[in-house]
């Protein structure tokens, strides 16, 4: 697009071109008004218009602000689950946020030594250049009982997931799991270690580690006793690691991508 260009044009300051009034009794031409100029600000607004996904409508006096206002707005998509993103037209430059899965807790082979607590997996953002049509691979880690939680991954940003918690035995409670690492990011937050599980002498009372946060509170420890086994609590979403326990293991949080442009 340019300033008129036809002629007969006046300076309005700083070398830029602007219109004249025409004046019959003074003899003065106003500016001519060229098809060039007109035809490339039809068709400004109509691109602006079509971008934000409207339909030209003669009857509508409102489509640029209603462009300008789709087109200004923040936009997002939330995987839960792996898929693809494909980048909308005109979108070059997008903001991800991810979350690795979280670790499952730790199980025991003794009722009196119970498991660690799952690790958190790890965080990270970044800000990717992209092409407008570009197809984007997302997979989304998810939490399972027994394992390392999954890695959650969007182009070159890989949060990986948190680790299992250590297996109790006769004589010794597991170790924490350790938090999923990060590569890729722009800011990258490694995930959280998990507790080990916890014995508390002649009282019989025994706790399995607490599973790690990924970006909330910790999950509650599970607790029973020397004598009496129990199951693991589950690892909080986006991310937390799960509780140990003695006997079922839990699984720890899924993790999550979130993508903004």
């Amino acid at each position: 697009m340019d300033r008129i260009n036809g002629a007969n044009t006046v300076d309005i300051g700083s070398g830029r071109r602007g219109w004249r009034m025409r004046n019959l009794l003074a003899g003065i031409a106003g500016t001519e008004f060229t098809a060039g100029y007109q035809n490339a600000s039809q068709e400004e607004l109509i691109g602006l218009i079509e971008a934000a996904g409207l339909t030209p409508d003669e009857n509508d006096w409102g489509q640029v602000l209603q462009a300008i206002m789709l087109l200004t707005a923040p936009r997002m998509q939330v995987f839960l689950a792996s898929g693809s993103f494909t980048v909308p037209a005109h979108v070059t430059r997008l903001k991800v946020r991810a979350w690795g899965a979280g670790g499952s807790g730790g199980g025991s082979s003794d009722l009196g030594w119970p498991g660690g607590g799952g690790g958190a997996g790890g965080y990270g953002e970044v800000v990717l250049g992209v092409t407008p049509g570009q197809v984007i691979p997302v997979v989304v880690g998810h939490g399972t009982a027994g394992a390392n939680g999954g890695a959650t991954t969007f182009g070159t940003l890989v949060c990986n997931g948190g680790g299992k918690g250590g297996e109790g035995s006769a004589g010794l409670v597991g170790a924490g799991g350790a938090g999923g690492s990060v590569a890729g990011a722009d800011l990258a937050i490694t995930g959280s270690y998990a507790s080990s599980g916890i014995v508390y002498g002649a009282t019989g009372v025994v706790e399995g580690g607490s599973g790690a946060s990924g970006f909330g509170t910790s999950i509650t420890r599970a607790v029973g006793s020397n004598s009496v086994g129990f199951n693991g609590n589950a690892g909080q979403f986006p991310g937390g690691g799960a509780s140990g326990c003695t006997n079922s293991t839990a699984p720890g949080g899924n993790g999550l991508a979130v993508v903004e442009w």
